[in-house]
């Protein structure tokens, strides 16, 4: 990416869990719930809702979506999918016909005969591009079957995404193109996840983006915003706004509550609660780490239990009952002293001065990762204390960080797999 002049986003942080909950924002810019959309509704198609590419197409693009790993499709894991195809050109059917002929795979299910199946999906992406280099395009390409549940075999296509964007540059085909390579969400699980690192990698995935020179040009103030926003606080709702600002360019009006277009100033003094990141989510923190046998820790982890299951309580016929086993790490959260004593700031880049000022109360949050029994599920969950009124209350998503795998076999609710050991196992 550096060879394209790919400007990264250091700043860039999830808003949610996993998959679908961070494109929705992306995609439509709203959250998965004000689509509105939840698992009551499953099996309804999300055909009546609007994405981006419906604007680029009633604008006049030709629109592509593709996807591989076609049994964890963003929009088709535990829901119910498009029942029209959903742009112009669609590879699912191709996808799902493939995924059913299981003689054709090898390699751990990642080479269809003797080709990667990336290979064969940006082959495809690239004779569309090249067929339509005349004529305006929106493409999303979104590949995780490499990547999804071990880190290590995120290199295995390292030369195939290289060769691609290679091919496109040689070809000419990028010189008025604007890219977005970026991912949902790091690594959720796995013994990475331990680790503070780790921690950061999930909540902090990848955002390059590549601007042509003929357009950077001719937009010199847009482009200082990209490369001043690189190393800002940054979510899925700016890239929504940045891909309506460069449909729209001088009609562009805001459309998202949450996001700032990446053309635009977004604020050196941003927070995570202005960005509509939930403290469960925040970088902008620094972790100390508390004694796992503290009174408040215990009391953390006994309301966690409860709250995991109190989620099934209408179907505690089928899930076994939880008891907590163990308490892996406890972290108290506080935000960064710099970001608790900001007042303003002067020049953007030039002779740059920040005012600080007396520091605000910081709230007092808890990071808590447990094990329960049966079944070893490993949860992370983040808790605000509030000592004035001695409330004690869950900030955001609960996150599993071991595979649950066949352990949730007997219910279908996506949101509650993570939670449920069934309880004939």
């Amino acid at each position: 990416m550096l060879k394209l002049g790919a400007l990264e986003f250091v700043g860039y942080n999830k808003v949610a869990d996993n998959t679908f909950v961070n494109l929705v924002p992306l995609l439509a810019g709203k959250f998965a719930e004000e689509l509105p959309w939840n698992e009551k509704i499953r099996h309804q198609t999300f055909d009546p809702f609007r994405f981006l590419w419906n604007d680029y197409r009633d604008s006049g693009f030709k629109t592509l979506f593709v996807e591989d790993s076609p049994l964890t499709a963003m929009f088709d894991n535990a829901k119910a999918g498009f029942r029209k195809k959903p742009t112009d050109f669609y590879n699912r059917p191709m996808a799902v016909a493939m995924e059913e002929t299981s003689e054709i795979w090898f390699e751990n299910h990642f080479c269809v005969l003797d080709r990667l199946e990336t290979d064969i999906l940006l082959d495809y992406v690239y004779s569309l591009i090249r067929m339509m280099s005349k004529h305006p395009y929106f493409a999303l390409v979104y590949l995780s079957r490499m990547t999804h549940d071990y880190i290590e075999d995120a290199g295995t296509i390292d030369g195939s995404i290289y060769r691609f964007f290679d091919d496109l540059r040689a070809s000419r085909l990028l010189e008025n193109t604007v890219v977005v390579l970026f991912s949902d969400h790091g690594m959720r699980f796995g013994e990475i996840r331990n680790t503070y690192i780790g921690k950061l990698e999930e909540r902090l995935p990848l955002l390059n983006v590549v601007i042509p020179t003929r357009f950077a040009n001719g937009r010199m103030k847009e482009l200082h915003n990209l490369m001043t926003n690189a190393n800002r606080l940054t979510t899925p709702f700016d890239i929504y706004e940045f891909l309506n600002h460069l449909l729209y360019f001088d009609d562009y009006k805001p459309s998202s509550t949450y996001g700032v277009s990446l053309m635009n100033t977004i604020p050196l003094n941003r927070t995570c609660p202005s960005a509509m990141i939930s403290s469960h989510w925040c970088t902008c923190t620094k972790m100390i780490i508390v004694q796992n046998n503290s009174s408040i820790v215990n009391m953390i982890s006994n309301l966690f239990v409860r709250i995991i299951n109190a989620k099934f309580m209408n179907i505690s016929d089928q899930c076994a009952t939880l008891y907590l086993d163990n308490i892996e790490s406890s972290y108290l959260i506080k935000p960064l002293d710099s970001l608790l004593k900001f007042e303003s700031s002067e020049n953007e880049v030039l002779n740059q001065k920040i005012r600080y000022g007396d520091p605000v109360n910081p709230v007092v949050d808890y990071q808590v990762t447990i094990r329960t029994r049966p079944g070893g599920g490993v949860f992370e969950g983040t808790f605000r204390h509030n000592e004035e009124y001695m409330a004690l209350d869950l900030v955001s998503d609960i996150s599993r960080l071991n595979r649950y795998r066949d352990d949730s076999y007997c219910i279908q609710n996506s949101e509650l797999k993570k939670y449920c050991y069934c309880a004939n196992n």
